[in-house]
């Protein structure tokens, strides 16, 4: 057999011993394919990169289905968590029933000492109660004054406000004027009939409640509040004026600060 390159006699050779040429067609064609380009062409690696990729999409894909539920709502787990902060927030902020029994007793604590102030007549009868500051005159002779005071039955309170005229002659009022510091600062109409008039030794008095007196109460507190307050009993032809002493605005004070922990 002649080698197809060099032209030289080879025989039976599988490899022209001139050459080195091999003599198999069917080799040397496999061979031609496998040494085109001088050294073997080695196929480029790209399964380790592929894995890569694939693993790093499979752990981002279940971190994201930890985080949210399959419907892209909040899971159990996380839920339960919440819930659990927000049951614990309720029992801190929302307040015991020890506390609120502590409030109930400093408020009756707080109406207590404010009674504790007040002179108290009771009538067993009527089961009426009667809470007067402790300048209010114990006859209705001694002094003129404008007192208020505080009546109670079953257990509903209502404030009213007298006011009592004493001396020498009559003046038989229909109305009190009131001026506080140095201004006008109400005029409280009476029908004559309701104004209880009486003779004693030595004199005369004229008296009216009124009952209630709750919208008077701002008034009130400007007369415990002022300098000087001058009421004016007021009849047709007579008048008399009466200076607030310190001692009945303390009174009205006293009688006010209890009433309105109770009306």
């Amino acid at each position: 057999m002649k080698c197809p390159k060099c032209g030289n006699e080879a025989g039976n050779a599988k490899f022209c011993p001139e050459c080195g040429a091999p003599l198999n067609g069917s080799v040397e064609v496999q061979h031609e394919e496998a040494y085109k380009g001088g050294k073997p062409k080695k196929k480029k690696g790209c399964g380790c990169a592929t894995v890569f990729i694939v693993f790093f999409a499979l752990v981002l894909i279940g971190g994201l289905l930890t985080a949210i539920s399959p419907d892209g709502v909040q899971s159990s787990a996380s839920k339960s968590s919440v819930s659990s902060t927000a049951s614990a927030s309720s029992e801190l902020n929302s307040p015991s029933a020890e506390s609120s029994e502590q409030t109930e007793e400093e408020k009756q604590a707080e109406i207590d000492a404010a009674f504790a102030k007040l002179a108290k007549q009771e009538d067993e009868v009527e089961n009426t109660a009667f809470y007067t500051p402790s300048c209010y005159p114990k006859y209705s002779n001694t002094r003129s004054f404008a007192l208020p005071y505080i009546g109670e039955k079953d257990g509903r309170y209502v404030l009213i406000w007298k006011f009592n005229y004493t001396g020498s002659d009559w003046v038989f009022f229909n109305d009190v004027v009131i001026n506080i510091d140095g201004e006008k600062a109400a005029e409280i109409p009476f029908n004559y009939f309701d104004v209880q008039q009486e003779v004693f030794t030595g004199g005369v008095f004229e008296a009216v409640d009124v009952n209630p007196a709750n919208k008077y109460a701002d008034l009130m507190q400007k007369i415990a509040s002022s300098e000087k307050t001058i009421i004016r009993f007021s009849g047709k032809d007579y008048k008399y004026d009466m200076t607030v002493s310190d001692a009945d605005k303390q009174g009205i004070q006293d009688i006010l600060d209890a009433y309105n922990l109770v009306k």
